[in-house]
């Protein structure tokens, strides 16, 4: 072989060796995803690796092979064993190929800690907890807490706040009542003047140069108070408290790692950890501030100090977070105290989710209603595991209309025929990772029922993204959301029923890439780099809030596209579904679809016939008779007109189908009968409009007069091609 690329060194004097294989891979360090082959140099023979999904060893023996990190990042702890029984742990450590994980990791712990550490301190938690260490929490929740709890301690700005508190405690001043001889002076003051004429104390003559005052005799001894400094506050126990408290989790987790089989890896960086936190804290309990304070036994809810003294206010967020127990049910797969793909990518999903929430709080300049933490018998849940339990909700006004605006975590959206459902999906159950409806609540139209002008749109989280599309277009961003997930997105879009529009949210850089369907801003899909960043700051948050504004403005404007689209695909869609769809003969005079091509039915008097077949014109008539229309009727706007007349013997039959080339005009009867129309004493006022017959025969084109709308009055009838049209 040639020479290694990665040499790893043990306690024991023992090596791995590691080499790369495929061209490209980083020469100085592994790197996630990279193939490499690996040698072990032990004094015995290799009989078995740790991880073993991470190895492909050769047949004939484990000494050599492939070592494959995968998509794991930051430390891999290989556990090599001999034949002699001897294990020999090497620690080697795997670089991010496209981020920097660890990093982020900790800043995604912070922001989401920050929130539920806000919901303790406006709410439940610390008061109604008792407030001695408890060296009985489970497992999970003492693992998962102290994983918290080590990147917060990692964090330069809680160091600051213990430097602070150490070198500035919050102190009281206390009055001590003491006795002392008069002859060894005193300070004069009101409490020494009562001592001085208090009677029945040993006594002495006032002295030669006392005697100007107005006493006969002085006391041996006076009782004064003495003022003196004490760091036993409550601010300073309840930081002791804490203390104490992580020091025991810490305790406690140590030795449940040791009898649990979690694996070398885990097990070795647990331990690690919680022998950090134990030092850290014992650091804090043995400063010469905290000698002297006592236990805390009442939490000091609302004091000043801690809410907003400088190291203080920090210590108690902090808590917060470790009582929140940040993942009960934020269940985070791996080794929690390492950064592997998987838990940083579902830490990722919450963590987009509160920034959702944040921008829609900024947008509404209102608190949403909801309960994302809520107390648990083991202290506060993560509740964005239950669909309809983590809906955020709030009531926005925009441009004079009231529209509530609802957000959903990991909301299933189960398959229902009926287009009625609220939430539904139309084909197969499908479940995004936030899914926000805007609903108008005012300025709807009469024939609106809710939900069918409702606004969907859904975000999946994806802690991933095409670091190559820079070699298909060199005018393409450097990192874009994979084209996978952008196709997942038309997946969303299309089966879950009102949505308007589907995005990746995922940690790249640069602008956003969206692609409307049409001139306004839904529907579409696209993607939002959203990035954390140190001390709070969200990279590509501006550019999601700015596309969210645009996204309220559009479902507040009463007149955009997005609601009459909405609008009349359900009063189109709506059918009996008992009926179905009727299908027609497909012909080629037709303006509009059948069910839009309205159709006007009318009846012609067999006196009048010959003339209006011979001149092409037909009559309505327009006073104030029964039969008559007037200028408004909507069926005047019909382009076809059915004409239907009686034969002698009573029965009706069609006449012919019209297309109508010319306006309404008014004409009078008078009029009328000048060209030879027989009006017989009939209406004064007629409506005339030029029409031109279809070629074909009527019969073939519409059904059977029986099945027609027919009034018996005669009087006009307003029809849709479809509702009149033969099938065959």
């Amino acid at each position: 072989m040639s020479a290694p690329m990665v040499v790893v060194g043990s306690d024991l004097g023992s090596r791995l060796l590691l080499y790369p294989i495929r061209a490209g891979d980083n020469s100085s360090h592994v790197s996630e995803g990279g193939t490499y082959k690996y040698r072990v140099e032990l004094p015995t023979e290799v009989v078995r690796l740790e991880p073993s999904e991470c190895f492909e060893v050769d047949p004939d023996s484990y000494t050599t092979g492939r070592f494959l990190p995968k998509n794991h990042v930051g430390t891999i702890s290989v556990v090599a064993t001999g034949e002699d029984g001897v294990e020999v742990t090497f620690d080697v450590e795997v670089h991010s190929a496209k981020l920097e994980y660890e990093t982020e990791y900790r800043w995604l712990l912070e922001q989401v800690a920050d929130h539920a550490a806000e919901a303790v301190l406006q709410g439940f938690a610390p008061s109604s907890r008792p407030f001695t260490p408890n060296p009985e929490e489970p497992g999970e929740l003492a693992y998962r807490s102290l994983a918290f709890l080590a990147a917060r301690f990692r964090d330069p700005a809680f160091h600051a706040a213990i430097a602070q508190i150490l070198r500035s405690p919050h102190r009281r001043w206390d009055a001590i009542p003491e006795v002392r001889p008069l002859a060894t002076g005193l300070r004069s003051g009101p409490g020494v003047a009562r001592a001085l004429v208090r009677p029945g104390r040993r006594s002495s003559p006032t002295p030669t140069a006392l005697a100007h005052l107005p006493i006969s005799v002085l006391p041996h001894r006076v009782e004064t108070l003495r003022n003196e400094v004490t760091y036993d506050t409550n601010p300073n126990r309840f930081v002791r408290f804490v203390f104490q408290h992580w020091q025991s989790l810490a305790t406690n987790l140590r030795y449940q790692i040791q009898m649990r089989n979690t694996g070398a890896g885990p097990q070795r960086r647990g331990i690690a950890e919680a022998d950090w936190i134990i030092e850290r804290c014992e650091e804090v309990l043995s400063s010469p501030q905290f000698a002297e304070v006592g236990q805390m036994r009442v939490f000091p809810h609302g004091d000043p100090v801690l809410l907003g003294q400088a190291g203080y206010r920090e210590i108690l967020r902090t808590f917060a977070l470790s009582e929140a127990s940040m993942s009960l049910d934020a269940s985070l797969e791996d080794d929690i105290f390492s950064a592997t793909q998987r838990n940083i990518a579902t830490l990722y999903e919450y963590w987009t989710f509160l920034m959702l929430v944040d921008c829609i709080s900024e947008l509404c300049g209102t608190q949403p209603k909801g309960v994302l933490f809520s107390p648990s018998e083991a202290g506060l849940s993560l509740v964005l595991k239950e669909g309809s339990a983590s809906k955020m909700s709030w009531i926005h006004e925009r441009a004079g209309r009231q529209i509530s605006i609802d957000l959903w975590f990991n909301q299933t959206f189960p398959r229902r025929e009926s287009d009625g459902a609220e939430i539904a999906s139309w084909a197969s159950s499908i479940r995004p990772d936030a899914s926000l409806r805007i609903r108008p609540e005012t300025g709807r139209p009469t024939a609106a029922a809710d939900p069918h002008l409702d606004t969907w749109i859904h975000f999946d989280a994806k802690f991933r993204m095409d670091a190559e599309s820079s070699q298909i277009a060199e005018k393409e961003p450097k990192e874009t959301a994979k084209r996978s997930d952008l196709l997942k997105m038309h997946a969303y879009r299309d089966l879950i029923r009102r949505s308007a529009g589907a995005y990746v949210l995922y940690p790249g850089a640069g602008e956003p890439h969206r692609q409307q369907e049409f001139h306004e801003v839904l529907p579409g899909i696209g993607a939002f780099p959203l990035r954390p960043g140190p001390n709070g700051v969200v990279q590509g948050q501006d550019a999601l809030r700015d596309f969210l504004n645009e996204t309220l403005d559009l479902t507040s404007n009463q007149a955009s596209i997005n609601e009459r689209r909405r609008f009349w695909e359900r009063e189109h869609t709506r059918q009996d579904p008992l009926k179905g769809t009727r299908s027609v003969r497909a012909v080629d005079f037709l303006a509009t679809p059948p069910a839009d091509e309205q159709v006007l039915i009318g009846y012609v008097r067999p006196a009048q016939l010959e003339w209006v077949l011979r001149n092409r014109r037909y009559n309505l008539r327009a006073d104030l008779r029964r039969g008559s229309v007037s200028s408004t009727d909507a069926l005047l706007a019909a382009p076809l007109v059915l004409l239907w007349s009686r034969r002698e013997d009573g029965e009706p039959y069609l006449v012919q189908l019209f297309e109508r080339t010319g306006p309404w005009q008014i004409v009078s009867a008078a009029e009328l009968a000048a060209e030879g129309y027989p009006t017989g004493g009939g209406a004064s006022v007629y409506l005339v409009s030029a029409i031109n017959p279809v070629t074909e025969v009527v019969e073939s084109l519409v059904r059977h007069v029986d099945s027609l709308p027919l009034p018996a009055d005669h009087a006009p009838a307003y029809s849709t091609w479809a509702q009149v049209a033969s099938s065959h």
